[in-house]
């Protein structure tokens, strides 16, 4: 895990509310704009909240009133081709290979490299101040870091092209409209709002069933739907799922909370 130098806070916070980790981007002094740094942190936080058992969802934000407005372009300006590419560990993705329920709690200003890693999340949630942008054209750059692959798939093509060829900056209702966040809330409200909706899933759905989803949603918009049928099937009747599936139908009938397994350990290498 990357490390602070002395007296300096670390580039993101880790605090744990019941069974949800929330993840804090934390330079709010530089409106929590991206470094190679910050990157290894908070990937390195979210694998480790993907192995605790303890956790069941996990909630990604900024500090102060920005999410992330994309790469910090003091240093992008003397990146070139420097180290910080070279020693990238994992793709800047990374997030979509977590296995439990992730949720972007986008407090403020959201662009560039922030809005892909808001769209690697499962589930977004907006302050109603936020705004949003792909910003990517009106900075020289192509549709970076699989934007151009991720969000066609959430809103569609013809806004996804609107949204990538123009740059522009929408706001938290439209984003809405758009489906591009699930609802938003005032800023004060949202990091609640993001948690109780967390909780909900980490108490009441098998963890099991979850990474199972969210591997089928994945794989499943590249394939057809006799492909998506057949893996399904597959799936449901993985041995390891036996009991999940029979605690499940005890709880519906005892009218009673469910009781499900953690998951197990993470592979080595999880990717998607």
């Amino acid at each position: 895990m990357a490390a602070s130098g002395p007296g300096q806070d670390p580039p993101v916070r880790y605090d744990v509310r019941g069974a949800v980790a929330v993840l804090t981007l934390n330079r709010p002094e530089r409106h929590n704009a991206w470094t190679f740094e910050l990157e290894q942190e908070l990937f390195d936080l979210a694998d480790r909240a993907d192995a605790d058992p303890r956790i069941g969802a996990i909630i990604v934000t900024g500090g102060g009133k920005s999410f992330c407005p994309g790469m910090d372009m003091s240093a992008l300006a003397t990146l070139g081709l420097g180290p910080g590419v070279a020693a990238r560990r994992r793709p800047p993705t990374h997030l979509r290979s977590v296995r439990k329920l992730t949720v972007a709690a986008i407090n403020g200003g959201c662009a560039g490299v922030g809005l892909v890693q808001a769209l690697c999340c499962d589930v977004r949630f907006a302050a109603q101040e936020a705004r949003l942008s792909c910003s990517f054209t009106r900075r020289g750059a192509p549709a970076e870091y699989g934007v151009s692959w991720l969000l066609p798939r959430l809103i569609g093509l013809a806004d996804a092209t609107d949204l990538l060829l123009s740059g522009r900056t929408i706001d938290a209702a439209e984003a809405e409209r758009l489906r591009l966040v699930s609802q938003t809330a005032p800023r004060a409200e949202l990091l609640d709002r993001a948690i109780e909706y967390a909780q909900d899933v980490a108490a009441n759905c098998a963890p099991l069933a979850v990474h199972a989803v969210k591997a089928q949603l994945a794989a499943d918009a590249c394939r057809d739907l006799p492909d998506a049928v057949l893996d399904a099937r597959r799936i449901a009747h993985e041995p390891a799922r036996r009991p999940d599936l029979a605690e499940g139908a005890r709880a519906f009938l005892d009218r009673r909370p469910a009781q499900f397994a953690p998951l197990p350990e993470p592979s080595p290498q999880q990717s998607r």
